[in-house]
């Protein structure tokens, strides 16, 4: 059997986001499409208390599945004003009054002050954010507060992850943020196996593709919208110049 002509998707999001993700890229280019899933990070609750409010603030959606039981917190009638779709959908899903914001924390920061809710505003979140949500709301006047509900540990490249970049087959790679662009530069370097492979990044923002500078991509795409679906276009543009 001949070698696939096509690119390999490189999925490097925390599991379950991940593999979420394979799966629209193979609904949209085919089922067989080759796909390798290789999570450099996994999610570790802290355990830190969630103080009762009625306006939480999520950045990311794993902060709403860490957050405690509904019989814990209840959540019937309190708002959450969530960072863009994909977030808005897990609290809603969990309970709460979703308010879905632009797509990107500062938009859903102009969006916060605007409505100006009464506080206090509780911002449950990871420990690496790339806005500071909580302080800027303070210093703008709105009774805000964060608390630290998970933190992403490090994982190593699989070894199928490792050998696909020591190959000469191009990878498609997307990028969600900053950290994972730096992270994955540098699970690059560990593998101590140096890269062949080609790399076509597709990066959700202009701040991701800089932090990516490392990668020393071949060609590279920012999304035209910061989401899953912005990504998928951006991937499609890479593969269309080809």
């Amino acid at each position: 059997m001949p070698d696939d002509p096509r690119p390999t998707l490189l999925v490097t999001r925390p599991r379950a986001g991940a593999i979420r993700f394979a799966e629209a890229f193979r609904a949209r280019f085919g089922a067989d499409w080759p796909v390798i899933v290789s999570p450099l990070t996994e999610l570790r609750p802290t355990g830190a208390p969630i103080p009762e409010a009625n306006d939480y603030i999520f950045t990311s959606e794993q902060a709403v599945f860490v957050m405690p039981p509904a019989s814990a917190l209840p959540r019937a009638g309190r708002r959450a004003w969530c960072v863009g779709i994909r977030t808005a959908e897990a609290a809603r899903a969990a309970g709460f009054e979703a308010i879905e914001g632009p797509g990107d924390a500062a938009g859903l920061w102009r969006m916060l002050l605007a409505e100006a809710p009464e506080g206090p505003l509780v911002h449950v979140r990871g420990e690496e954010v790339a806005v500071p949500l909580a302080e800027m709301l303070h210093d703008a006047g709105l009774e805000a507060q964060e608390v630290v509900v998970y933190r992403q540990e490090r994982l190593p490249l699989t070894p199928e992850a490792t050998a696909a970049l020591a190959g000469a087959a191009a990878l498609l790679v997307p990028v969600f943020s900053p950290r994972t662009a730096r992270t994955l530069t540098d699970a690059v370097a560990d593998t101590g196996a140096g890269r062949r492979a080609p790399i076509w990044l597709a990066a959700i923002s202009g701040a991701v593709l800089a932090a990516a500078g490392g990668l020393r991509a071949e060609q590279a795409e920012i999304a035209g919208h910061p989401d899953a679906a912005g990504v998928l276009d951006a991937l499609e543009r890479l593969m269309r110049v080809q």
